[in-house]
């Protein structure tokens, strides 16, 4: 119905036919949804209201159940939003609704009509500041449209992970994975473009796992596999492509793994797991060869090298909020290495909090004076030991990692924002 946005009006009848009262009313119509469109990245959808609403009275960029908002086709299993999806107000006239977790299958898609419940009252937001005086002459936002295209496409990377040579042993196996970039779930397509025989077993494949034995491969043969994908929207990725070649000798397979949480403010480990070939049993890996690039870098450029079995990289090297590849070859005495990677991407420490001064008994008549200029980013300020991060004592002194005392200069980042808090204890 149409919404009265006048403040006051009043309506009379004049006995006097002479006389015409003339009184003008303006009317607003309730907002409606202009579209409702996903995000590029796919991990949201974009409501767009014709008008400045009053967001149902919830606070911009809080996050509350999309359930309690929207009506969206009825599916079994997850929520249409996934696990621990919510919608908020980006502002006035735009609602997000964002993905969490879930079963593809059940998820919102394209071509889904989506409506706003009743009882979510999303007004004009004229009506929200006049909302004292119009009682009664309320009208609401209701409708719903289909789900549609992102304006912007964006089309998904893929990648494939694996061995390039494979030793000849027959009793080995090999394993190709693909990576792809997108926030919904894809399909895959897997081929071989020159050999025909290869190409027969991969089109049956439609996971990003492929399992192979080396009996799958002829000798001679460099093999050129490649995958692409198709995400939920229907955009197709460029084929990612992947050599493969049976060579005469045994490879051992290698895999790299880290401690997370991989932060610049200590040290990082990793360690090399070496499995050799079933046919070569009696082999020990005895060569390692550790590389640490930048994503995507150059092997010859490495910001950091090591020949052990197991890895360190002290804290210092590495920069904050950096993607990393680490590169591994090892092998045995006689064999052909084989090759592992692993992708990290370094974290920000948590900032370190101190208080210095004042006494476990306090004079209620004397001044408090409490200080926490000792207070660091171990990102910035890198000290000698981790130790020395839980163990500050007064005077600029350290406990070392062998609990001696060490009086140092501390460093102390000026740039820290205090925000001091006082409550009773008891």
């Amino acid at each position: 119905k149409p919404e009265l946005v006048k403040q006051s009006v009043s309506f009379g009848i004049s006995t006097d036919v002479t006389k015409t009262t003339v009184t003008s009313i303006r009317y607003r119509t309730p907002p409606c949804i202009l579209s409702l469109k996903f995000a590029p990245v796919g991990n949201m959808v974009v409501f767009a209201f014709n008008q400045r609403t009053d967001r149902g009275g919830k606070l911009p960029n809080t996050e509350f159940d999309c359930q309690t908002v929207i009506q969206v086709p009825e599916r079994t299993g997850v929520p249409v939003w996934g696990t621990g999806g919510a919608c908020y107000w980006q502002d006035a006239r735009t609602l997000i609704a964002r993905f969490g977790p879930g079963d593809d299958a059940n998820m919102l898609v394209l071509g889904d009509y989506v409506e706003l419940l009743p009882d979510e009252r999303v007004r004009s937001a004229l009506t929200r500041q006049l909302a004292g005086a119009l009682s009664g002459f309320e009208a609401y936002a209701t409708g719903g449209v289909f789900v549609k295209r992102p304006d912007t496409i964006i089309v998904p990377e893929v990648r494939i992970t694996g061995p390039n040579e494979v030793g000849l042993c027959a009793l080995d196996s090999i394993l190709l994975e693909g990576q792809a970039t997108s926030a919904r779930g894809v399909s895959y397509t897997w081929s071989c473009l020159n050999d025909e025989d290869l190409n027969t077993l991969l089109s049956r494949v439609t996971t990003f796992q492929v399992d192979l034995f080396s009996s799958d491969l002829v000798a001679g043969i460099v093999y050129d596999v490649q995958l692409s994908v198709v995400d939920f929207l229907g955009v197709t990725s460029d084929p990612a492509a992947h050599r493969l070649e049976l060579v005469a000798a045994t490879i051992p397979k290698v895999k790299v793994e880290g401690a997370k949480p991989f932060l610049v403010s200590r040290s990082m480990f990793f360690i090399a797991l070496v499995r050799f070939s079933k046919c070569d049993t009696d082999q020990k890996p005895q060569l390692f060869d550790w590389k640490v690039i930048l994503k995507d870098g150059d092997p010859a450029s490495p910001v950091f090298v090591s020949d052990t079995p197991s890895m360190e990289v002290p804290q210092g090297v590495l920069l904050p909020s950096t993607a990393y590849t680490i590169l591994l070859r090892a092998g045995g005495v006689g064999s052909i290495p084989g090759n592992g990677l692993m992708e990290i991407e370094t974290g920000l420490s948590s900032l370190v909090a101190r208080i210095t001064g004042g006494d476990l008994r306090l004079d209620p008549a004397a001044p408090l004076t409490l200080d926490g200029s000792s207070s660091l980013d171990p990102d910035i300020c890198r000290l000698e030991t981790e130790s020395a991060l839980l163990f500050a004592s007064s005077d600029d002194c350290f406990l070392d990692a062998t609990g001696d005392t060490a009086c140092t200069e501390p460093c102390l980042e000026t740039t820290l924002q205090y925000a001091w808090q006082c409550w009773d204890g008891r």
